[in-house]
């Protein structure tokens, strides 16, 4: 919601309510999160498309970001919305940084399996080549490594 009142050129492609009715910005691609929240969640698709939502990781959870593009035709896929890692990742900005790291939400999936790990690997290349101005790294500070 801060980059609303600023200038910051990015493509806003909507709004997604929270529980109490307040309107977050959800973006995709942006070329800088210079004015966003220091904690914001985004969803990168099979694409490489980021999507962000400018709120400071507290209103939101990921699968909520999700079901939100998915009703709004950004994202596809048939699988449950919170692990699935087919089709979209989950990512959390690291402290105001322009680095991501993969989300918690992870933490049950086990990335060392070949299949997962490829299906990671495949997905985080694609959101690495179109948004080159931030770094996606796989472990989780906050929770574990892998």
């Amino acid at each position: 919601m801060r980059a609303k009142y600023v200038n910051i050129n990015e493509e806003e492609i909507g709004l997604i309510p929270d529980a109490w009715g307040d309107e977050f910005d959800v973006y995709k691609n942006p070329r800088s999160m210079k004015r966003m929240g220091e904690s914001l969640r985004g969803i990168s698709d099979k694409e490489g498309n980021l999507y962000v939502v400018d709120d400071d990781a507290t209103k939101f959870i990921h699968y909520q970001i999700a079901d939100w593009l998915k009703i709004h035709g950004y994202i596809n896929t048939s699988g449950h919305l919170k692990y699935d890692c087919k089709n979209f990742l989950y990512w959390e900005r690291l402290h105001g940084t322009n680095t991501f790291h993969l989300s918690g939400t992870y933490s049950k999936i086990d990335l060392r399996k070949p299949q997962i790990r490829e299906n990671y690997e495949k997905l985080a290349r694609k959101v690495k080549q179109k948004n080159p101005q931030y770094s996606f790294i796989s472990n989780n500070p906050k929770m574990f490594d892998y």
